[in-house]
């Protein structure tokens, strides 16, 4: 008899978890939203027009005025048993689209990134040195995100189609360019070549510590009429070491 009883209590608290669990899972987003996010604001952004639930749901993101970023997502925890993406977050604002997919790598999480961005859109937004500003639309054939401080990035392959990139009031108009990156040695190292060429015009390695050097040859000099320091085209003629703030 006591042995029933305390299935009986096993029972009913297992049911009582699970019901409280799925209860949480189903709430609206928009009341959980209210409960941890202060008045809708997490950082920079204004968060607003929630919808659905944690299992699969949308909002939208703006800061200020500027273009409103709109974020759907989808969890199916299922997935964990098999190859497929575990979260799917799609990411919509003007023209930069994002498809950001995730799974599990020794039960850590993985982001696999997808898309395509406005660098006018993208330049708009950040700090960057020297009044940076960027036109053309880079496209993100593979980006690989993992839990591997303090950059974060894998591996990258983009391509930029090119554009008008201006800094401290000079312009000038470059070719497409492609952008990789990868972990090789606990250094991030990224390079950048002209596409059609493949040219190297950058080369960064970036050190644990937020070091990174930075080479450059003299067919950047070329491209962006800064001179002449080298014959040969391919010759790094300009390195240095800045630290990084992210």
């Amino acid at each position: 008899m006591l042995d029933y009883k305390k299935m009986l209590l096993a029972y009913l608290l297992l049911c009582s978890i699970s019901f409280i669990f799925a209860l949480l899972l189903l709430t609206p987003i928009k009341i959980i939203a209210h409960q941890f996010i202060p008045e809708s604001q997490l950082g920079r952004f204004k968060l607003s027009q929630f919808e659905g639930n944690l299992w699969q749901g949308s909002l939208k993101a703006s800061v200020q005025s500027d273009l409103p970023i709109q974020v759907q997502w989808s969890i199916s925890p299922s997935h964990l048993l098999n190859e497929q993406p575990v979260t799917e977050i799609h990411v919509n604002s003007g023209q930069s689209q994002l498809q950001i997919h995730s799974n599990f790598e020794n039960f850590m999480p993985a982001l696999s990134v997808q898309g395509q961005l406005n660098s006018a859109e993208i330049s708009s937004q950040l700090k960057l040195p020297n009044r940076t500003k960027m036109t053309g639309i880079i496209h993100i054939q593979h980006m690989k995100l993992s839990n591997n401080p303090p950059y974060f990035i894998n591996s990258l392959d983009a391509q930029w189609e090119g554009g008008r990139v201006s800094a401290n009031n000079n312009s000038n108009q470059l070719p497409a360019l492609s952008i990789k990156s990868a972990q090789v040695d606990n250094k991030l190292i990224s390079t950048i070549t002209e596409t059609s060429n493949q040219k190297s015009l950058i080369e960064i390695i970036a050190t644990p510590d937020k070091q990174a050097e930075v080479k450059m040859t003299q067919y950047l000099l070329n491209l962006t009429n800064q001179g002449k320091l080298s014959d040969n085209e391919n010759d790094i003629v300009i390195r240095f070491t800045e630290k990084l703030a992210f």
